[in-house]
């Protein structure tokens, strides 16, 4: 079922966490917050439930971020988990609230479309293009090369 640690269990395959003994055997543990990650009381201390997933799958608390693949803060299955720099963790968020094109790393710009990339904290210019297609399909193409497994469309 998972890995159990303590008075915690962790199931990898639905990525919940119930209690393990006591008059709580088997009831789920975590809160939802705004943010949309769940947090955990686990031995007196708060922790993220990524993190907690980590810890109690592997044994070892995690050398790095906590990475959610489908950028769903409360998804915690194990096969959506992975570690990640902070640059890696970056590329793989959604586009912002404020984008208007509806394709990452795409926007208007004197009546075409202009690609652009973040490489080294950076924007990496790819071109004013026709249609918005285009650029979308140019853009992604360069984040599949440079960002591999971290790249996002969306």
């Amino acid at each position: 079922m998972g890995a159990i640690q303590g008075e915690l269990q962790y199931d990898p395959v639905t990525g919940e966490f119930t209690r393990v003994g006591g008059r709580h055997h088997g009831k789920p543990v975590g809160v939802l917050k705004e943010d949309g990650y769940i947090r955990i009381r686990y031995k007196g201390k708060r922790y993220y439930a990524q993190v907690l997933a980590w810890y109690l799958h592997t044994g070892e608390w995690p050398t790095a971020i906590v990475d959610h693949r489908d950028t769903d803060r409360a998804n915690n299955r194990w096969n959506n988990l992975r570690l990640a720099t902070r640059t890696e963790n970056n590329r793989n968020c959604k586009k912002y609230r404020n984008n208007t094109s509806g394709v990452k790393g795409v926007s208007a710009f004197q009546g075409k479309w202009k690609a652009e990339l973040f490489i080294g904290g950076r924007s990496k210019y790819l071109g004013l293009y026709s249609t918005l297609e285009e650029a979308a399909e140019v853009r992604q193409l360069a984040a599949d090369l440079v960002y591999g497994d971290f790249a996002r469309e969306v």
